[in-house]
């Protein structure tokens, strides 16, 4: 229901009286998407938010919609707060992300006016129901509806108005984010010294979503003189291991390459998947085969298997692969 006339006429004229910038009811609206590179979700955020004196003649609405970078619409939503229960409107959107793509964020953001009345027009007219806008949101029509990043907050001008439609927009906010990635993976090899034949250890070399390095790698608990022992894996951060590390075997960064893992969305769940098998591999229970499997070359494709890469090209004269 309308406020009362006297009470319309004194905001009118104290909203004359009052500067525009000592009207404080406003709406603020807010949009946000972020990738998460160890899932490979985009996640999009947009809210419209009522300050306590707004709620009390206005729900909020906003509606969430993410395009790619060739303009295509992606995912879409809205959420209008029914009642004014909440105050606020949000609307969350997640989905899998697409390596090389930037995704672009757009929450518009509105308010539904919650009160009004019956207008009754001169003959011939006919009634119609007019809704208050108590605070003048719909002034920012004049505006335009700009496009502010991230967030910002339309401060209602007064005075307060009569219009025939509920919803009024005030503008809308926008964010960014590019599917990019910080990890990579690869299979790295050298020679194996002090063997009569020709043979090459492998190992990981990776880096994770915190840009953390790794060498993940695996050898015999013996000197193969007798007995190599068990197969056991040390997980080491940096770029050298901390099991091989003097020459001539040294498991490293700069060791030659046998396979790089692809790009994707995905690379750094998959780089999680090969640090979780390194530190759960069971050490001093699997016995060492020098030429055969199970060896290093065994440990370093069933941990790729596990990290779920496929196609992983075998580093030249690797027995036990």
């Amino acid at each position: 229901m309308a406020k009362p006339t006297s009470e319309r006429f004194l905001f009118s004229v104290l909203a004359c009286l009052w500067p525009i910038s000592a009207v404080a009811q406003g709406i603020t609206g807010s949009t946000t998407i972020d990738f998460d590179p160890n899932t490979g979700y985009v996640t999009a955020t947009c809210e419209t938010d009522l300050d306590a004196d707004a709620q009390n003649w206005y729900e909020a609405v906003v509606d969430c919609s993410v395009t790619n970078d060739a303009g295509a619409s992606v995912v879409s939503g809205q959420y209008i707060d029914h009642n004014g229960d909440l105050g606020y409107a949000q609307v969350v959107l997640t989905f899998a992300g697409s390596f090389g793509t930037t995704y672009t964020a757009v929450g518009t953001h509105l308010a539904v006016a919650n009160l009004g009345d019956y207008a009754i027009p001169p003959p011939p007219q006919r009634p119609y129901y007019e809704y208050d806008d108590y605070y003048n949101f719909g002034y920012f029509a004049s505006e335009g509806y700009p496009t502010y990043p991230v967030d910002y907050t339309w401060l209602g001008p007064g005075p307060e108005t009569q219009r025939k439609t509920s919803t009024i927009k005030t503008g809308s906010t926008s964010d960014a984010v590019t599917v990019s990635q910080s990890c990579f993976a690869q299979l790295k090899y050298r020679k194996v010294p002090n063997i009569p034949f020709l043979a090459n250890h492998s190992f990981w070399y990776m880096q994770d979503s915190n840009r953390k390095q790794w060498i993940i790698d695996a050898g015999p608990t013996g000197s193969c003189v007798g007995s190599c022992g068990f197969l056991n894996a040390w997980v080491t951060q940096g770029t050298v291991s901390s099991h091989f590390n003097k020459p001539p075997s040294v498991d490293s960064a700069g060791a030659s390459v046998a396979y790089t893992a692809p790009v994707t969305a995905q690379l750094c769940t998959q780089v999680h998947l090969l640090y979780q098998f390194g530190v759960n591999w069971a050490n001093n229970v699997t016995p060492y085969a020098l030429d055969a499997a199970p060896n290093s070359n065994t440990f370093s494709h069933q941990a790729g298997t596990a990290a779920g890469f496929t196609n992983i090209t075998a580093p030249p004269s690797a027995p036990g692969w």
